[in-house]
């Protein structure tokens, strides 16, 4: 077993792709004194392995929009400036609208989209069917479309920033478990772990659905709520493989092509504490009626499988990202929201430039802020794509 280095200028607390993304960046910008340690004894092996791997750019507000667009920026470069293919499936996402009211939400949201630079788009129920006619369309009022949006392999994105963090000379350690954190008044020097103490000028918690136990250890409350999710898989049954991925608002689910078949998911937000995996099959008819009304080919199909993950969801829906309020020392990237795999390049970028420069200069940190829950907090929108 290798000793833990006694200080380090920048230690993150977990090794899923949020944290990997952060050490990547920190790497390739010149920081090389960092520590990632993971108290799985596998990277990525949280909710970074159970995510469906959906890279979506179609946000209500204009930092989620902003930082999806460089995510999927820089997973488009993934293979040619690492080796790792994250085999992005460019198809698009599918959002449907079934009422007057939800179709008004999405076009505001397009508009702002587009001064963004993001080519989405409003099509009518006819121009749905024209583009897809598996799907039924004869109850909705429209939808919204981005074909730059997609699904990608979430496991070869965690490996590409793994493998660039150890070759710029980071370091990752698995199998560490952070028992506490080392403060000097309110500020953060540290962490604690089962194998021993490390000092740390800057301390990055990047725990993901663990993240409010870790910052409860530093006596910081985060409004967190860590969710279980479930996705199913069919067997292949010779299912259209380019089709977008397509969310359906009004009759909560979402499915996507794969391998021939389909996986598909439900709009869960059923908080959890116990952070139990076991795949849990009483919904399943549910979803499936829901599937089929939306997607009749889907009546042929049949499940193979499926697997359990958990996505940590904030009040707003929006992440929490920078430094913790009244804690020096300590940065928050955390509450994902559901967007861990889209936005995680834009969170290493962005991290890392706070750490080595001071500010983030590319992309805002400013709404991401954990000092914004100290007033009313709007209700999340959209989180059923996670």
């Amino acid at each position: 077993m290798k000793h833990l280095p006694s200080s380090t200028r920048v230690v993150i607390v977990g090794g899923g792709v949020i944290g990997l993304a952060i050490s990547s960046h920190l790497a390739r910008l010149g920081e090389t004194d960092v520590l990632v340690l993971e108290k799985e004894h596998l990277l990525g092996s949280g909710s970074s392995a159970a995510s469906a791997g959906g890279l979506r750019q179609q946000f209500a507000e204009e930092a989620n929009v902003l930082f999806a667009m460089e995510g999927v920026r820089q997973i488009r470069r993934q293979k040619e400036e690492t080796g790792f293919d994250p085999e992005f499936k460019e198809h698009g996402y599918l959002l449907l609208a079934g009422t007057d009211l939800r179709v008004a939400e999405l076009a505001r949201n397009v508009a702002r989209q587009q001064r963004l630079g993001l080519p989405a788009e409003m099509l009518t129920p006819g121009e749905i069917a024209d583009r897809y006619p598996v799907l039924r369309t004869d109850d909705l009022t429209g939808a919204a479309f981005c074909g730059t949006d997609g699904y990608c392999d979430p496991h070869a994105v965690v490996m590409a920033f793994a493998d660039t963090t150890r070759k710029f000379g980071g370091r990752i350690e698995t199998g560490v478990e952070v028992t506490g954190f080392s403060r000097n008044g309110d500020a953060v020097t540290g962490i604690r772990t089962s194998r021993g103490t490390v000092t740390a000028e800057f301390t990055v918690i990047a725990a993901g659905p663990r993240a409010g136990g870790m910052a409860d250890l530093v006596d910081l409350a985060l409004p967190l709520s860590p969710c279980r999710r479930q996705i199913f898989s069919t067997h292949p049954f010779g299912f259209p493989g380019d089709l977008p991925l397509v969310i359906d608002f009004d009759h909560p689910l979402y499915f996507r092509p794969e391998t021939g078949g389909v996986i598909l998911s439900a709009a869960e937000t059923e908080e959890t504490r116990n952070f139990d995996l076991t795949l849990e099959k009483s919904g399943l008819p549910d979803l499936v009626e829901k599937a089929v009304h939306r997607c009749p080919s889907l009546e042929s199909a049949t499940i193979s499988g499926g697997w359990a993950g958990i996505r940590t969801l904030t009040p707003d829906g929006l992440a929490i990202l920078g430094d913790a309020p009244g804690r020096p020392g300590l940065l928050l990237a955390v509450g994902m929201s559901g967007h861990g795999i889209t936005h995680a390049p834009a969170v290493g970028l962005a991290l890392a430039e706070r750490i080595i420069s001071g500010a983030s200069r590319t992309l805002p940190l400013a709404p991401f802020h954990a000092g914004r829950f100290t007033g009313a907090a709007g209700a999340p929108g959209g989180v059923i794509q996670g």
